[in-house]
C-alpha cells in the first residue's frame, strides 16, 4: 500500500497497540471517522487519530524518550530488555521503525545525545534534534597533534636535507635543494593546518554539552550560513597559526554572559569552531530560533543579505528585549582570501599583514557599508527609531531600553599593541572585549 505520512503515538496510549514510544510509523490509510492504519512491523493497525502526531515526511532525526521508573520498568517487560538507567532515556533510531528502539550507546551511526544527560536536555525541546557527531576530545587532539607533528616534520626534514647536501656536496647543492624543495613545503603547509583547525573541530564542545553544563540562559548567535568562513583581518586575530574567524572571537567575547550557541549549517562533517552548534531540521529551524530567543540572554546577528537571516532578525526584533540585542556589521574579506589560506594568513599577520589590511581596507569598508545600507531599507519600518545613517568605524549597533538604536564606539588597541605592530594609524586592530565590555555590562544588569 502507498505510504500517506508518518506517526507516533503523542503520549502513553499508543504502547497497547504495539507502538513504541518515540517511534514513527508509515501511515497507509487515513478515515474521515477520525481513524489511521500504521504499519507497526509489518501488521496493520487501527488508531484513532487523537492519539497520534502526524507529519509528512519520513524522519530523519533520532527522537528522545524519557521515561519514570515505573514507565520503564512496564517497556522493559513487553520489550524483553532490564532495566536500567539507559533504558529510562533512550534515542529512537529513525531508519529502524521495523525492529523498534536502540537504546543510547547501542544503537550504531550518529547521535544528537549520546549520554542519558544530554538525551534528558533534548527531551525538554519542542522540536527535534537532527543527529550530530558526537564529541571525541580524545580524536581531536590525536588529529591536531598529527598537524603539529607534520608541521614540525616537515620544517626539519627541509632543513636537514638543506644542511646535508651543504656537508656533502656544495653550498650552491645545497642552496638548488632548498629551493626545489619550497613549493612542497609551502603547498602542503595549509593541509598540516587544515588537520589541526580539524582536530580543534572535533573536540569542540557540542550545544547539548553547554546547554546540560552552565545552568545560565543561552547567547543566541544568528548568521548567514555564507559568513561560516568570514575570517577576522584585525591584529587580536593574527599570531594564530590557524586564520582566526569573526565568529570565535564574538564567542569568545560573549561568553562571560552564558553559553553561545547558534543552528548548524546541515549536513557540515564538523561544526565550526565558535558557537557550540546545534542541528534541526529544516521544517523546524524557525520553532529552534524562536524558542531560543525567548529564552536568551542575548541575541547577536552577524548582518548579511540573507533572507532566511533577515527573518531572524525581524523575528528577535519583535520577540527580544531591544537592550538583549547585539548587531554586528563585519568587514567582509574578498572571496580570493576566504578560498586561500596563505592570503588569509598574510592578512592577519601583526606586521606586513597591516599593509595588506590598509590596501584591503577601502574593499571591505564599501562592502560593510553596502551591507548597512541594505539593512537599513529592510528593517527602517520595523525598528521604533531610525538607524545612524552611517557606521563610521563603528561595527556594533546595540539598542537601549526604549528601543533607540546606539553605534558601540570602537576602541583602539593599546600603545603596547601599537608598538608591537607599528601600527600609528587607525586600521582594522580593535579588540572585541573592549568593544563589547559596555554591551556585556549592560546585559549583565539586565
Amino acid at each position: 500500500m502507498t505510504i500517506v505520512g508518518w506517526a507516533r503515538s503523542s503520549g502513553k496510549s499508543g504502547a497497547e497497540r504495539g507502538l513504541r514510544r518515540g517511534a514513527w510509523y508509515p501511515v497507509l490509510e487515513t478515515s474521515a471517522r477520525g481513524f489511521a492504519v500504521l504499519d507497526v512491523r509489518d501488521i496493520h493497525v487501527r488508531i484513532t487519530r487523537e492519539r497520534l502526531q502526524f507529519r509528512s515526511e519520513r524522519p530523519a532525526a533520532w527522537a528522545v524518550v524519557s521515561l519514570t521508573a515505573e514507565e520503564a520498568e512496564r517497556e522493559a517487560q513487553r520489550h524483553g530488555h532490564p532495566v536500567t538507567t539507559l533504558s529510562r532515556v533512550y534515542l529512537v533510531c529513525p531508519g529502524c521503525h521495523a525492529c523498534g528502539a536502540r537504546r543510547v550507546g547501542v544503537c550504531t551511526g550518529w547521535i544528537g545525545a549520546t549520554r542519558p544527560e544530554e538525551a534528558a536536555v533534548a527531551n525538554t525541546l519542542p522540536f527535534e534534534v537532527v543527529p550530530a557527531r558526537p564529541r571525541r576530545p580524545f580524536v581531536g587532539w590525536l588529529t591536531s597533534a598529527g598537524g603539529w607533528l607534520a608541521v614540525y616534520g616537515m620544517a626539519c626534514l627541509w632543513f636537514v636535507l638543506f644542511g646535508a647536501a651543504m656537508e656533502s656536496y656544495s653550498e650552491l647543492i645545497g642552496l638548488l635543494v632548498f629551493v626545489a624543495l619550497a613549493p612542497a613545503v609551502v603547498g602542503a603547509f595549509p593541509w598540516c593546518i587544515r588537520l589541526i583547525a580539524k582536530g580543534r573541530r572535533i573536540r569542540a564542545p557540542r550545544a547539548l554539552d553547554l546547554l546540560l553544563s552552565d545552568p545560565r540562559p543561552p547567547v543566541l548567535l544568528l548568521r548567514s550560513f555564507q559568513d561560516d568562513d568570514l575570517i577576522d583581518p584585525s591584529f587580536p586575530a593574527t599570531s594564530q597559526t590557524v586564520p582566526v574567524r569573526y565568529e570565535s572571537r564574538l564567542a569568545a567575547a560573549l561568553r562571560t554572559l552564558g553559553p553561545v550557541i547558534a543552528l548548524g549549517r546541515p549536513g557540515e562533517p564538523e561544526p565550526e569552531l565558535g558557537a557550540a552548534r546545534l542541528y534541526v531540521e529544516d521544517a523546524d529551524w524557525q520553532d529552534a530560533v524562536q524558542y531560543f530567543m525567548d529564552r536568551a540572554a542575548a541575541v547577536v546577528a552577524i548582518v548579511a543579505e540573507s533572507q532566511g537571516l533577515w527573518w531572524e532578525i525581524e523575528v528577535a526584533i519583535q520577540r527580544v528585549r531591544s537592550e538583549r540585542l547585539l548587531l554586528f556589521f563585519p568587514f567582509p574579506a574578498p572571496a580570493k582570501v576566504l578560498g586561500s589560506f596563505w592570503r588569509s594568513a598574510l592578512l592577519q599577520n601583526p606586521l606586513w599583514g597591516k599593509w595588506l589590511r590598509r590596501k584591503a581596507v577601502p574593499g571591505m569598508e564599501a562592502d560593510r557599508g553596502e551591507r548597512y545600507q541594505q539593512f537599513r531599507a529592510r528593517f527602517s519600518d520595523s525598528l521604533k527609531y531610525p538607524l545612524p545613517e552611517r557606521l563610521g568605524r563603528s561595527r556594533f549597533v546595540h539598542f537601549d531600553r526604549a528601543g533607540g538604536p546606539q553605534l558601540l564606539p570602537p576602541r583602539s588597541p593599546s600603545l603596547i599593541v601599537r608598538l608591537l605592530t607599528l601600527n600609528f594609524r587607525e586600521t582594522l586592530d580593535v579588540p572585541f572585549s573592549r568593544e563589547l565590555r559596555p554591551f556585556v555590562a549592560k546585559v549583565a544588569a539586565v
